[in-house]
């Protein structure tokens, strides 16, 4: 079949990068900032900003991707970690 496919309809293509989107840079900034705050190298006049853009993204009307998601957990992990203060969804929490 693959030959008479092939034949009929040309070789098949790829599709890479399918369901791959770009993020927000609102996205791309938290997660630089998390970055820093999981290595412990993040500076204290970062925090305040970590923290807005945390408050802003968990505010957004519309459903988060996965991904978006993931970065959303592990920024709010980080910032509990580093300032023992909770902001935003805390996941495994009832």
């Amino acid at each position: 079949m693959g030959l008479a496919r092939e034949l009929s309809e040309g070789p098949r293509r790829r599709h890479r990068g399918a369901g791959r989107f770009p993020l927000d840079e609102s996205f791309v900034r938290l997660r630089a900032l998390t970055k820093l705050a999981e290595r412990g190298s993040i500076a204290q006049t970062a925090l305040p900003e970590m923290r807005q853009l945390i408050e802003q993204i968990a505010a957004r009307p519309q459903r988060m991707r996965f991904e978006e998601g993931s970065i959303l957990n592990a920024a709010c992990r980080a910032y509990r970690e580093t300032t023992g203060e909770t902001v935003g969804p805390e996941t495994g929490v009832i």
